[in-house]
């Protein structure tokens, strides 16, 4: 992709799109049954993580959007094909696992694929100098951190950010300068934007610069739930 360097901003994608995925209640019930998410903050286990291979919606249409998230499921990102294809598959399977997105009769929807990300391994945080209480699930032990409003406050950690990476998942998806100004904001996609995030050395809001330290810090204040 050409010469890198270390940015002081990257960007996080965001859709405009009100149109959205659903997950079929059904398929989300058999996935707690047998271990695959958690049922407390429906987090994907470890170790189910790489036998999804696909996910079932209650959609069935295909929603006139760019980039969505299949809610009832954490650590997903939904990515039309016309997308996927200007970042790159390859680039996507190293953040996680790529999977096709079928409706409620599992008729395959050809138009998106959808990226699962283990969250409970990738603890990578897009962070805000006022978030909400940090906290950890008190069945699975992921970490819960909402950057908090507005998100003009929200930043990454430079100890997060691989200078030659181009997309990185922190909780949400963060491309470099150079994936966005020159690869996908050229597509004129009208329901995707992007939105300025700084790239700081140490957090700004008051807890630990590593997510695991975090998670520690919540156990030993009872930050359990």
């Amino acid at each position: 992709m050409g010469t890198h360097k270390i940015h002081d901003y990257v960007y996080r994608l965001v859709s405009k799109s009100q149109e959205g995925f659903r997950i079929l209640p059904m398929y989300q019930q058999q996935m707690i049954s047998r271990g695959a998410l958690c049922n407390v903050c429906n987090s994907i286990s470890s170790d189910h993580f790489e036998q999804i291979s696909n996910v079932y919606l209650e959609n069935t249409s295909e929603p006139e959007t760019y980039l969505g998230v299949i809610g009832g499921i954490l650590g997903n990102f939904v990515f039309h094909r016309k997308l996927l294809g200007a970042i790159g598959v390859d680039k996507l399977q190293k953040l996680g696992r790529i999977v096709t997105v079928c409706d409620e009769a599992g008729k395959i929807l050809p138009s998106f694929l959808c990226l699962l990300i283990n969250e409970r391994t990738n603890l990578s945080l897009t962070r805000g100098t006022v978030p909400n209480q940090p906290s950890v699930c008190k069945m699975c032990g992921r970490l819960r951190y909402w950057p908090g409003w507005p998100p003009e406050t929200w930043y990454i950690l430079r100890r997060d950010w691989t200078s030659d990476a181009d997309i990185a998942f922190m909780r949400f998806p963060i491309c470099s300068p150079h994936m966005w100004e020159l690869v996908i904001r050229p597509l004129g996609l009208e329901a995707l934007d992007a939105t300025r995030l700084s790239v700081v050395d140490a957090a700004r809001d008051g807890w630990p610069d590593n997510a695991e330290a975090i998670a520690k810090e919540c156990v030993s204040r009872g930050l359990v739930s």
